[in-house]
């Protein structure tokens, strides 16, 4: 007599519903398209985003400390300024890189890492609101006596250019020696480049990506997360004559990511700011 077959095992489980990068909510209820699924089970959370800071600035403590240890006397338009500028922040950005791929899925799942057509748009739009908010940011500081605030960064070149004019010799019409220009040309061309392109990338990776994620994590809604991480841009750059024009900026940033979910739009704004900042700049010094 032939074995009666057994019954097929019941099916899985579906997996449970994964949560949008771009809040805690539904996406049907924001009108937004699941774009990029947020891990909620990922192990970073606001101790990796404190520890982001952290690194930034011990990063930059110890390169100016070697470097007035191993150069004391050396000038601004030499080599030590990209490693300066470019070293906290590369730190930094291999920090929340690390933080993603050893803590949870990588930087696309956990920090919405990504950029759809839709973002080239979006970016140039919040770069104009950006500006126009702004500019009344800074008339209404104006108004009650505040200084223009200036960006380190311009500042920190147009210091190395005055420099290597002051200190370089000159010829017979007036011209710096080629010797002398081209190496100071080199440092602020290479710097002004890296904050036009990779700054944009590290920074929106950390306040727009690992700071906005761990805050919806801990259940704070989208808005809060946009003005905590906006006031966290802002306190980095410990500028506190610009933490009003940082602030405001940093709420046109987060835009791109309450809109869409994804960093890639505050990527592209960030991007387009630093870029007219800096050749705004490199056509001044």
């Amino acid at each position: 007599m032939a074995e009666s077959s057994l019954p097929p095992p019941p099916p899985p489980p579906p997996p449970p519903p994964l949560k949008p990068a771009g809040g805690a909510s539904e996406w049907k209820d924001q009108g937004r398209p699941p774009l990029i699924p947020f891990p909620p089970f990922a192990r970073w959370g606001l101790g990796d985003a404190l520890a982001s800071f952290g690194v930034f600035v011990v990063a930059s403590i110890v390169l100016v400390g070697i470097m007035a240890l191993v150069a004391p006397d050396a000038a601004l338009n030499s080599p030590w300024l990209p490693l300066l500028v470019a070293g906290p922040q590369i730190a930094q950005g291999g920090f929340v890189w690390w933080i993603a791929r050893s803590k949870g899925t990588g930087i696309d799942r956990d920090y919405g890492m990504a950029v759809r057509k839709i973002d080239w748009v979006i970016g140039p739009v919040l770069v104009v609101g950006g500006f126009l908010a702004v500019a009344g940011v800074v008339a209404a500081m104006n108004e009650l006596g505040a200084q223009t605030p200036t960006a380190s960064v311009a500042e920190l070149l147009e210091d190395a250019a005055d420099e290597g004019l002051d200190g370089s010799p000159e010829g017979s019409d007036g011209l710096i020696d080629d010797a002398d220009t081209s190496g100071l040309t080199i440092w602020i061309v290479f710097v002004a480049v890296f904050a036009a392109t990779a700054v944009p990338v590290i920074e929106e990776l950390v306040y727009r990506g690992l700071w906005w994620s761990t805050l919806l994590k801990r259940g704070m809604s989208e808005w809060w997360v946009l003005l905590i991480t906006s006031a966290a841009f802002a306190a980095a750059h410990f500028e506190p004559s610009r933490f009003p024009v940082l602030f405001t900026l940093g709420v046109a940033l987060g835009m791109g990511r309450l809109l869409t979910g994804r960093i890639g739009a505050s990527i592209i704004t960030h991007a387009l700011i630093n870029g007219l900042g800096m050749v705004a700049l490199l056509t001044t010094v």
